[in-house]
C-alpha cells in the first residue's frame, strides 16, 4: 500500500517534533502532552521493558509516575514533595525535601540511565523521553539519528550463495538462504541491510565486492557457496569487507542428507551462525569504534513444509511485479501456502500486504478487502509478535480505513522499531506523514527506503510523488523523468507526471501520460477519470461531461474509486456532484479519501464550507501551508 492518492488534525497533531542532534535529541523537545498519548505510552513501555531499566524498580516507578501524571494533566503530582510521598513512600509529617533530596538524586540517576539506554538499546528509537534539569515534567524529542540514519552499527548486503554443484535443489537453497538472512538480519537494531531486490540486481551485474559495496552504499557483504557431493552438502559463508574483500568472518557447514533430509534445519543453523557473527560486530564511526553488542533479535517465523515454502517464494516473486496480475497470483499462491502450514507467519504477513496492495488499486470494495488484510496481519502477529510489516499493515488500516492518525502513528512507530530495514514500513509511514502535511519527515523516510533499496526505481517514483504533494513540482518532474529514462513503460511514473502537470494546469503535457496508461490497462478506470479532469480544466465542460457519463455507463455496478469520480466532477465544476462523491467515498472507506486534504486538485475548495464540513465530519482537517516552499510553475522544457 505504498502508492498514494490523507489527514491532518489539530495544530498540535501536525506539529513536527523537535529537531534532534546527531547522537540523539539536540534539545529537550516538547512536553509529552503535545504528542498522541498512545505514542508516548508506547515510548515509555519500551524504556521500562529495557535491560537498562528492568532491574531498577525505583527508577521504573519514578519514570512511570512522571510520564503518566503528565499525560493525565495532573501537574500537582509532578511536584517534588508529591513524588517523594507517592513514589518513595515518605511520610508527610516528617518529609522535608530541603533536608531529604531523594527525588532530586533519583531524578539525576534516571536521567543518567535514560542517556545509557538511548546510547545502546534505544540507539534507533525515533523518540526520546527527556526529564529536563530543574523540573520533572517529561518532554518527548524526536531523535534525528534514528529518523534519518539506520546504520549506526554498519551496513551490509546479502548476496545469493553461489551454487557450485548446479543441483536444482541447491539453487533453491542458495536463494532461500539469502532471503532468510535478509529477513533475519533486517531485525538487528542499527544495522542497515539492503533489500533483496537491490542486492540480487547488484549480484547479477557480476561486479566485485568493491563495486557492489559502492553501488549499494554498504560497508560489508555476506556471501558464500553451496556444493553437493553425493549425499553431503557443504556451505561456506563469509562476512567480507566491501572496500577490499577481506573476510571478517568465515565458517564452513556440512549436512548429510542420507541421515537427515531436513534442509531447513541446515539453513536455520547457517542463518543463526551468520546472525551471531554479524550482530556481534562492533559499532561506531567506520564500524570499528565503540564495542556495543546489540541483542540478537528473534527470527521471522517460517516453515519446514517444503511445498509451502515453495509457494511462498513464488508468491513473494509475484508481489515484486507490482502489477494487478502479480498481486492476484501472489494471493492465490500464498493462500495455498498458509493452507498447508497455518503457522507460517511470514506467509500470513506477505499475504496481508498483497491483499492491501490489491485493495489500494481500488478495483474492489475497500471494507471487505481490508478485513482480509487485518485477519492476515493479526494472524502473523499472533505467530510472530516481532513482525514489523504486519504491524505496519494495522497502522495503515487505522489511518486509511478508520481515518484515525492518532491511533495509526504509534503503530507505524512500533513497526519501525521492529523492522528498521523494511522499505514497506518506511514508505507506509511516509504516506501517513504526507497526508498530515509533514512533508519534510515524509521525505526523510522515503530517503531511508531508497537507501535500503537503491536499485528499486519504483521507490524513486514514490519519492517524486511526495515532492509533488509538497508542491515541489520541479523536483517531482525531474525525479519522475529520471525513472522513465530507465524504464519508459513505468506506468506509476506516467501517472505521477500526468497528475503533476494536471495540478500545474499544463493540460497539453498531462493528457499524453493519461492516454498511455488508459491504453496499457484499459480495465483500470483511474486514468480515464484523469482524462476527464484534463477536459474540464481546459474548459471543455460539455465534452468532459459526456466523457464522464460514458465512463460511468461502462463501469456500471463495478467498483471504482469515488475519489477519482470526485476529482473529475471537481474539474468539471460540478461542486454538488463532487461533494456527493466524496461523501460516498468516506462511507465506503475509499483508500484515497485521506489524501483529499493534501491533494492540490482540491485546493480551490479549501474556503468552501460544505467541503470543509465534510472533511471534518469524517475526522480530516485542512492542512497548513507546506513547509517546503512552493516553487513557480516549471518551464515547458521540463515536459
Amino acid at each position: 500500500m505504498d502508492n498514494s492518492h490523507s489527514t491532518s488534525s489539530n495544530a498540535s497533531r501536525n506539529r513536527s517534533p523537535a529537531a534532534a542532534g546527531e547522537s540523539g535529541a539536540a534539545d529537550t523537545g516538547q512536553p509529552a502532552t503535545v504528542y498522541p498519548p498512545a505514542l508516548v505510552e508506547a515510548t515509555l513501555d519500551r524504556v521500562l521493558a529495557s535491560r537498562t531499566f528492568r532491574r531498577s524498580q525505583r527508577h521504573r516507578q519514578f519514570l512511570d509516575h512522571v510520564v503518566r501524571a503528565a499525560l493525565a494533566g495532573e501537574h500537582e503530582r509532578l511536584k517534588e514533595v508529591i513524588i517523594g510521598l507517592e513514589v518513595y513512600g515518605r511520610q508527610l509529617a516528617h518529609y522535608d525535601p530541603r533536608k531529604d533530596p531523594i527525588v532530586r538524586v533519583e531524578a539525576g540517576r534516571v536521567r543518567e540511565k535514560l542517556a545509557r539506554y538511548y546510547a545502546a538499546e534505544g540507539a534507533v528509537d525515533a523518540f526520546e523521553i527527556v526529564i529536563p534539569v530543574g523540573g520533572y515534567l517529561p518532554h518527548l524529542a524526536r531523535r534525528k539519528a534514528a529518523t534519518i540514519a539506520v546504520c549506526s552499527l554498519g551496513s551490509l548486503a546479502v548476496l545469493p550463495f553461489t551454487n557450485l554443484s548446479g543441483h536444482a535443489d541447491d539453487a533453491s537453497l542458495s536463494i532461500g538462504l539469502a532471503d532468510e538472512l535478509i529477513d533475519t538480519l533486517g531485525r538487528v537494531p542499527g544495522l542497515k541491510v539492503v533489500a533483496r531486490m537491490s542486492a540480487f540486481k547488484a549480484h547479477a551485474k557480476g561486479m566485485d565486492l568493491k563495486g557492489i559495496g559502492k553501488l549499494l552504499g554498504v560497508g560489508n557483504v555476506v556471501e558464500g557457496s553451496i556444493q553437493r557431493s553425493g549425499s553431503r552438502i557443504r556451505c561456506i559463508a563469509h562476512l567480507s569487507r566491501a572496500r577490499d574483500g577481506v573476510h571478517i568472518w568465515s565458517q564452513r557447514f556440512e549436512h548429510d542428507t542420507a541421515s537427515d533430509d531436513d534442509l531447513f534445519a541446515f539453513e536455520d543453523r547457517i542463518t543463526a551462525a551468520v546472525l551471531a557473527a554479524t550482530a556481534s560486530r562492533p559499532s561506531g564511526r567506520g564500524n570499528d569504534g565503540d564495542a556495543f553488542h546489540p541483542s540478537v533479535p528473534s527470527r521471522p517465523v517460517g516453515t519446514h513444509n517444503k511445498q509451502a515454502r515453495d509457494l511462498f517464494e513464488r508468491g513473494r516473486y509475484m508481489t515484486r511485479q507490482l502489477t494487478l496480475e502479480g498481486y492476484a497470483k501472489a494471493i492465490e499462491l500464498l493462500e495455498k501456502a498458509v493452507g498447508l502450514d497455518p503457522n507460517f507467519a511470514k506467509a500470513f504477513s506477505l499475504l496481508g500486504g498483497a491483499y492491501g496492495n490489491l485493495a489500494a488499486m481500488v478495483l474492489e470494495p475497500t471494507i471487505p478487502a481490508f478485513a482480509k488484510v487485518e485477519r492476515a496481519a493479526r494472524r502473523a502477529l499472533e505467530l510472530d509478535p516481532a513482525d514489523g510489516d504486519a504491524r505496519a499493515l494495522l497502522g495503515a488500516i487505522a489511518y486509511r480505513i478508520e481515518f484515525d492518525w492518532k491511533k495509526a502513528e504509534p503503530m507505524f512507530y512500533e513497526a519501525l522499531r521492529l523492522a528498521p530495514n523494511s522499505t514497506i514500513t518506511h514508505v507506509g509511514y511516509a504516506w501517513g506523514l504526507v497526508f498530515n502535511g509533514r512533508y519534510v519527515e515524509a521525505l526523510q523516510h522515503a530517503r531511508i527506503a531508497r537507501e535500503l533499496d537503491p536499485l528499486n526505481v519504483g521507490l524513486r517514483s514514490n519519492n517524486a510523488l511526495i515532492h509533488s504533494y509538497a508542491r515541489d513540482f520541479e523536483m517531482a518532474i525531474a525525479e519522475a523523468r529520471s525513472v522513465l529514462d530507465l524504464d519508459p513503460k513505468h506506468l506509476f511514473s506516467h501517472m505521477l507526471l500526468g497528475l503533476t502537470y494536471l495540478w500545474l494546469e499544463e493540460h497539453a503535457l498531462a493528457m499524453p501520460h493519461f492516454e498511455l496508461i488508459a491504453n496499457a490497462v484499459p480495465e483500470h478506470p483511474s486514468a480515464h477519470f484523469c482524462k476527464v479532469c484534463v477536459l474540464g480544466m481546459r474548459g471543455e465542460i460539455d465534452a468532459g461531461t459526456r466523457e464522464l457519463e460514458a465512463l460511468l455507463a461502462r463501469l456500471g455496478d463495478s467498483h471504482y474509486s469515488q475519489v477519482n469520480r470526485a476529482m473529475a466532477e471537481a474539474c468539471l465544476r460540478d461542486r454538488e456532484g463532487m461533494v456527493r462523491s466524496l461523501e460516498r467515498a468516506a462511507q465506503m472507506r475509499d483508500v484515497l479519501f485521506v489524501s483529499i486534504p493534501a491533494d492540490p486538485l482540491f485546493d480551490r475548495y479549501h474556503d468552501d464550507p460544505a467541503f470543509v464540513a465534510l472533511l471534518q465530519r469524517h475526522g480530516l482537517d485542512l492542512l497548513p501551508r507546506s513547509p517546503i516552499e512552493t516553487l513557480p510553475k516549471p518551464p515547458r522544457a521540463l515536459g
